[in-house]
C-alpha cells in the first residue's frame, strides 16, 4: 500500500506536469498570461493558506491567483467542478472546514484530460477533453446574494429551481469528507460571464 506522503508526491509531480505541458499551452499563454515567479516558501504559505496554486501576470500586468484541479479521464462523463466542503469527523475541530473555506484564489482552472492514468509517460500527449476557467469571486457573490444555495439537506447534482442555483453536498464513500460540485452548463447557460474560458463542457457555439 502506497503511503500517504508517497500519494502526495506523486499528486504533486502529475498536477506540476499537467500545468507545465497541457495547461500552460493549452490555456494561460493563449490567454496571454505568464507565470509570475514566487520563492518557494512564499508559494507554499499561499497554497496551505490560502488555496493559491499560482500567480500570473496577465497583458495588462495585473497579477492574478489561480487554483488549479486536474482529472484524469476517467471524469470525462461528469459536468461540474468540485469543492471539498468539510470532514465533519476530523479530530482536529480546526481542520474540518475544508477547501471550500479556505480558497481566495480570483479563478479556478478545472481540465480533465483525455488519459486514464497519471502515467507520465501518457501525459507527454495529453489534451484537456474537458477545461474550465472560473472566476471565484463572482461564483461567491452569487453565494453572498442567495442566488446560489448549498443545501446540505439534498444529495445529487446541482439543479435550477425559482431563479436559484441549489447545490446539494455529497459525500466521499469511505466518510472522510464532503464536496459540492458546481455544474458547468448551468452556470453557463445563467451566469456566462463568470465563464472566463472553456471547452467541452458547454457546446461550442457557447460565448462567454
Amino acid at each position: 500500500m502506497k503511503s500517504q506522503g508517497t500519494s502526495y508526491r506523486q499528486d504533486r509531480v502529475f498536477t506540476e506536469f499537467v500545468h507545465q505541458r497541457v495547461a500552460l499551452p493549452q490555456v494561460y499563454r493563449p490567454l496571454g498570461w505568464e507565470p509570475f515567479r514566487l520563492g518557494q516558501s512564499e508559494q507554499e504559505r499561499l497554497d496551505i493558506q490560502h488555496g493559491i496554486d499560482r500567480v500570473f501576470s496577465q497583458p495588462d500586468g495585473k497579477l492574478v491567483t489561480v487554483q488549479e484541479r486536474f482529472r484524469t479521464g476517467y471524469y470525462a462523463n461528469y459536468q461540474d467542478v468540485t469543492f471539498r466542503y468539510r470532514r465533519d469527523q476530523h479530530q482536529d475541530k480546526a481542520r474540518r472546514y475544508s477547501e471550500f473555506y479556505k480558497i481566495q484564489a480570483d479563478y479556478l482552472l478545472y481540465g480533465i484530460l483525455d488519459c486514464k492514468e497519471k502515467d507520465i509517460r501518457q501525459l507527454r500527449q495529453a489534451t484537456f477533453q474537458k477545461v474550465v476557467l472560473l472566476q471565484l469571486p463572482l461564483l461567491w457573490e452569487k453565494l453572498d446574494r442567495g442566488e446560489a444555495v448549498i443545501d446540505e439537506t439534498q444529495t445529487g447534482h446541482c439543479r435550477w429551481e425559482k431563479g436559484k442555483l441549489i447545490i446539494p453536498v455529497n459525500h466521499n464513500r469511505d466518510g472522510s469528507s464532503s464536496f459540492i460540485a458546481w455544474d458547468i452548463p448551468l452556470i453557463a447557460k445563467h451566469w456566462s460571464h463568470i465563464i472566463v474560458w472553456q471547452r467541452g463542457f458547454v457546446s461550442a457555439g457557447f460565448k462567454s
